[in-house]
């Protein structure tokens, strides 16, 4: 808890924009923290939208790729599960985790 408060401290936006994009805590945590730390409402929901629009896309993708054989009523090959494109996508939703980490540093090093 004191590791988010600090976070949270420093840049709310980022912080939760981070915990949104790699859901490591249930949101209902992540949510609950932010409304104990006092953070606002527009930075909570502009970040939220943020963190939360990449990741549905992209679980919708899957889940729709896979749903082709679950109508079927078959199960999904595994080969299926590692496509170019199923791959491409969790991909892309680390490269997104990475993104405000990605910025920090760049920051850090713009300010030196």
């Amino acid at each position: 808890m004191a590791r988010m408060t600090e976070g949270f401290e420093r840049n709310a936006f980022n912080y939760l924009l981070l915990l949104r994009l790699v859901p490591v805590f249930p949101f209902w945590a992540v949510n609950l923290a932010s409304a104990l730390l006092g953070m606002n409402t527009p930075p909570f929901v502009a970040a939220t939208a943020i963190g939360i629009i990449p990741g549905t896309l992209a679980y919708a993708a899957i889940g729709d790729g896979l749903g082709l054989y679950f109508r079927a009523g078959s199960e999904a090959p595994l080969s299926e599960v590692f496509t170019p494109e199923m791959i491409a996508l969790r991909v892309g939703l680390a490269l997104i985790a990475l993104l405000p980490i990605a910025i920090r540093w760049a920051m850090k090093r713009w300010h030196r």
